[in-house]
Parts: C-alpha cells; structure tokens; sequence
C-alpha cells in the first residue's frame, strides 16, 4: 500500500521524517493517512479508495493478498466496478458508460437525432394543422359574407322571412370566428329588419321589437369596444335604438334618454380610446 502510494503521488502517506522512533510508529498505526487526492486532485475516486484500503489499520479491513490488490488495480484500469467499494447502481452505471463509451456516445447522438426529429415533426404537424385550419376558417367565413350579403338583398326586397335565417346564420359563424366586426355589421342589419318587419303584419310584433333591440344592443358594445375606428356605425346603431325607443314602437324614456346621452357623447367627440360609455339593457 504504501509503494502503491508513493507511486501515485511522490510523496509518503505518513509525515514520520524528524519523528523519533517511537512516535513514527504510533503515527503508522495510529493516524490516517492523507488521501492521494490531497496532494493531486486527478486522483480523488476509485484510486483513493484503492490506496485507503490498501493502508486500513485492520488487517481484515485491508486486501487480503497481492492478488486482490493486483485485481482492483486491474478493473480500475480497465474501467470496471472495483471490489474496494459498494457497488452503487449510479457507480456501476457510470463505469459501464466509461468502459464503452463509444458506443453510449453512438447511442446518445443517435437518441438526440431522433428526438430533433421527432420535435421537427410534431411543429411540422402543428403548423399543418394551423394552416389547414386558417384555410378552413378562411372558406367559412368567406361564405358566411355572400350568405350575408344575400340576406341584405332580400332585405331590400322587404323579403325579411327569408332574410332572417341567412343573417342569423351567417352571425352564427362571424361570432364563432370572432369576426366582430363582421358581427356588428350584420348585428345591426337584422336590427333593422325586425323593426321593420312589424310594418308587414307580423304576428309577433313584440318579439320581433324585443329581438331588435337585443340586436342593436349588442351591436352598439361591439362597435364600442373597436374604439374611434367604428364610431360612425356605432352612432347609426344608436339612431336605430332611438328609433325603437320613440313611440311608433315603444316608449321607453329611460332608455331613449340614455340613448340620447350616448349620441350627443358621439357628436361632440368626446369618446375615450374604448368608444364611449356602455349603454345598459333596459329593465322590465
């Protein structure tokens, strides 16, 4: 142990120079020695174990012949667990990657490799999807414009039955889209056709007044919440529920006022960056 030691390090494991006789000998059986790593750092691990264990005091701590010693020397050389310290499954680990490290650095590339694939993939996937779904909703909402559209002309032919189901319809698909301002548009044309169509003879002259200003209502918050951009159909939004509220309808002071406050906010152009006060829903 001690050839072993001063092999490795140049220098003694025990400090016996200027000692008497007597006091080297209990220094040598007594003290412990300073590790090999002490004097050089390269050899802190499996050598220091070897080397301690080679010098334990009790001889059934230590090596029970060359040949043990010779075999531990041996596996440190070869990169193998040694036999003069508990076998960890991390230290055994670490040895077995040691010993064929080509093979695990082969092995890590090649996961690495599949991994960058594997990532590149699923964005590739990713932005298919996105893509097929920018087109599909692309498609959607370009229909539900013409079905819009259609509903305006038969609006302008008074023809409002048939009207009705195309704007509701293409409104279904502006607000799942979140097109608001689609939305508020179209929101605000079947506003008016179910003001107007009562003036046909509907049978449901109050429902279709009640659906109006739900309409309106909700088209006059979109155009406020789009700012000064939308302040111009935000107003003609406004004029339609004045018209609601007057009595050809019917009378709601309350509201035809907070209506009127709304519009006169509107004309003198003193609306905030979100497009001016909400207009609550009337109560009752």
């Amino acid at each position: 142990g001690v050839i072993f030691y001063e092999l490795m390090t140049d220098q003694l494991p025990y400090t016996v120079k200027r000692a008497a006789l007597p006091e080297a000998i209990r220094i040598i059986c007594e003290d412990l020695p300073r590790r090999p790593s002490s004097h050089d750092r390269s050899l802190r691990g499996d050598l220091d174990t070897i080397a301690l264990k080679a010098l334990e005091k009790e001889s059934v701590r230590r090596y029970q012949s060359a040949a043990a010693f010779a075999e531990d020397i041996d596996r440190y050389l070869t990169s193998q667990p040694i036999l003069a310290r508990r076998a960890s499954v991390l230290y055994q680990l670490r040895k077995l990657v040691v010993r064929h490290r080509v093979f695990f650095v082969a092995a890590a590339l090649l996961i690495s490799a599949v991994v960058t694939v594997a990532v590149t993939f699923e964005r590739l996937q990713r932005d298919i999807r996105t893509s097929a779904e920018s087109v599909i909703a692309l498609n959607e909402l370009a229909v539900a414009v013409i079905e819009n559209k259609l509903a305006e002309t038969l609006h302008g032919q008074q023809k409002y039955d048939e009207a009705e189901p195309r704007y509701r319809s293409a409104l279904a698909t502006f607000l799942r889209l979140r097109r608001d301002d689609y939305a508020g548009r179209s929101l605000m044309s079947l506003g008016s056709l179910l003001m107007m169509r009562p003036a046909q003879g509907s049978q449901n002259k109050e429902l279709d007044y009640e659906n109006a200003e739900d309409s309106l209502l909700d088209a006059v918050e979109i155009f406020r919440k789009a700012g000064t951009a939308e302040k111009p159909r935000q107003r003609e939004a406004l004029l339609l529920l004045q018209t609601l509220y007057s009595p050809q309808h019917w009378k709601d002071p309350e509201s035809l006022s907070r209506i009127e406050a709304a519009l006169r906010t509107l004309d003198e152009s003193t609306v905030g960056a979100d497009g001016g006060s909400t207009i609550q829903r009337p109560t009752g």
